[in-house]
Formats: structure tokens, sequence, C-alpha cells
């Protein structure tokens, strides 16, 4: 019974359908724990933890790789794995201090030169982004890039990243294309192409232009969508509206208020920042109130999952989007100018509109 079941498993996972292997690798464990075959159950935990994370059920992943994680084990590859694979639900669901431990965990237990260590420095160098800590996550990245296969590759990434915060920005757009080139003919790498055209759109959008970033989004979208990621299809498009709207162009949301809906029901706080910040934006021009709800919202819950650049982003666009006082402008702007000083770009951005309210204060 518990081999069929795995094996069940196994082939919808080949083939994406994430939501239908989960619960059946789950079935297995609570199985093979009654069997008491605990190494069966923790393998068969893991991987349905890893299930429910590529479906977007974070809850169920969490509960599924702690119980895997508190099964006795001697293969600390296989430990280490779950621990990263925790780490980057954590992350999602708003907690990068426990995320972080358990990089530092899986990192502790692993030897150098592991491929394991490898995805380990990997997580970490996401996790230090998200504070975001960039001195703390240079090494990391720089050390990935100089290792072999896909770890090299996931280094170069995480270099585009760190280029794109300093303000380096063609120097990320050959990063994340080298990324995408690297993986292009690789079908089970679908989603990792779809990070790099993202990160290139994200670069693009922060050029001002918004034509290649809306089709880099789109692009990312359908890939995505490939890959079976919901969530992240989801974010690509929060992007896409974003460029769309930084263009001038009117932006039906009705998709984002699904993704706003998901992510609420999935308890994705930082997927739903990204998606109230998009249609914050997307709004304002229409309905002032909503936007103002929106934006208001990101803020808050940026703030409470310690996700400053997201906070600093809302507080931009609330501050130069919305109709409101002075006073509140500035403070927002006072307020997101700490939020974005790790990124060159968008610090640019916050000081250029503190400027222009200095110079239409003189004027008047």
């Amino acid at each position: 019974m518990i081999r069929d079941l795995v094996a069940r498993a196994e082939s919808l996972a080949r083939g994406n359908a994430w939501g239908q292997a989960a619960p059946l690798y789950a079935r297995a464990a609570v199985a093979a724990m009654e069997l008491d075959e605990l190494e069966v159950a923790r393998r068969a935990w893991g991987a349905a933890g890893e299930a429910f994370r590529r479906d977007d059920d974070l809850t169920q992943a969490a509960q599924s790789l702690r119980m895997a994680l508190g099964l006795p084990c001697d293969d600390q590859d296989s430990q280490s794995m779950d621990r990263i694979r925790l780490a980057g639900v954590l992350g999602e669901l708003g907690n990068p201090d426990g995320a972080r431990q358990l990089c530092e965990d899986a990192l502790s237990a692993l030897a150098e030169g592991s491929r394991v260590r490898e995805m380990a420095m990997d997580s970490m160098v996401g996790v230090l982004l998200g504070y975001p800590d960039k001195e703390s996550a240079r090494p990391l990245a720089l050390a990935l890039s100089h290792t072999e296969g896909d770890s090299r590759y996931a280094g170069l990434f995480r270099l585009g990243q760190l280029a794109r915060l300093d303000g380096e920005l063609d120097r990320a757009l050959v990063c994340f294309e080298q990324v995408a080139a690297a993986f292009a003919d690789r079908p089970e790498a679908a989603a990792g192409v779809a990070a790099a055209r993202s990160e290139q759109a994200e670069v693009h959008l922060l050029r001002g232009d918004t034509r290649p970033a809306v089709e880099a989004y789109e692009a990312g979208m359908a890939l995505h969508k490939q890959a079976g990621r919901q969530a992240l299809m989801f974010r690509s498009d929060a992007g896409r509206t974003r460029a769309m709207t930084e263009a001038g162009v009117a932006v039906l949301t009705d998709g984002l208020t699904i993704g706003v809906s998901f992510a609420i029901a999935r308890k994705m706080a930082l997927l739903e920042v990204d998606l109230r910040i998009a249609r914050g934006m997307a709004t304002a021009a229409s309905d002032a109130a909503r936007a103002q709800a929106d934006l208001e919202a990101a803020i808050r819950i940026a703030d409470r999952c310690q996700s400053r650049m997201r906070a600093g982003r809302a507080r931009y666009e609330a501050a130069t989007r919305l109709a409101i006082s002075d006073l509140t402008k500035r403070k927002f702007l006072s307020l997101a100018e700490g939020d974005v000083a790790a990124s060159a770009p968008l610090l640019a951005r916050v000081r250029a509109a503190k400027e222009r309210m200095d110079q239409a204060a003189t004027l008047r």
C-alpha cells in the first residue's frame, strides 16, 4: 500500500500536479508511521511538504516538514533539505527569523562542497536579501557563483539581485540572462527561467523601460503556469500590473483581486503585499479609497513581516499616488527612505519625490 501511494504521488509530481501528489505522500507517511517504518515515514513527510509547498498550501507544507524533522534521521543531507524547504515556507509566511535559523542549522550540519550545502547557501542568501542584509549575503552569493553546475547559476542569480540593489542594472541584466539561457532547454527548470525573467522585468522597470518589463513579466507568468506555480504566477501578474501602470496604461485588476483572495486563504503574507501594492497603484486614479486601503494594508503587513523593501515601496506609492495631506506624504517618504536604503534605484526614486515636494512647497 505504501509503495503504491508513493508511486502514484511521484507520477503526479512529475506532471506538476502538486495538489494531487501531496495528500498521497501524506497518506503514505501516516501508513508508514503506523507500521513503525520511521525512515519511510520521514521521507514521505518530506516529499509531502515539498509538494504542498509547490501547491502553495503553506500551512500543510509546514506541518508535513515539521513531522519529517521530528523523526529520527542519520542522513544529514536529507534532514537539511527538509530544513531548507521549511525555511522557504516560513519566509513566504512572513517569518524571516525562523527561516534564517533553519538555514543556519542546515549550514552548520553540512560538509563543505556538499550539493545540499550549496542549496542551503542559496536559501540563506534569499532570506538575507529579504531583510535586506546585502553585506551578509554578498560573500555567500559570490562563493556560490564559483561552484559547478546549477549552484553556479544560483550564485549568478543572487549576484544579479545584489547588482540590482546596488544600482548596477546592466550587470544585473547580464547575470539574469545567463541564468535564463542556461536553463532554457530544461523543462524541469521552468520556474528558474521564470524567476530570471521576472528579475529582468524588475530591472527594466527600474530603468523606466516599461515595454520590455511587461513582456518579461508575461514570459514569467507563462513559465510559472507551465511549472504549476500559481502563487508565482500571481506575483508576476503583480509586476506586470506595476509596469503597465507606470506606462500610463489602464489595467483591469480582476486577476489581482483573485490573487489577493488566494493569498489570504493560503496565509501568504508577502504575496498579499505584492498584489495589494500593484492593485493600489492601478486603482489610485479611478478608486482612491480602494487604493488607499490596499496600500495602507500592504504597509501594515510588510512591517509585521519585517519586509522593509516592500514596506518602503508601498509607502512611496502611497505618497506619490494618493490624495493625502502633505504631512502624511512627507512622513511616508521619510520612512520609505530608510526602508529602501539597500536599493540604490528605489532610494533615488524616494529622494526625487522628496525633492519635488520641497520644490513645490517653495513655489507656493
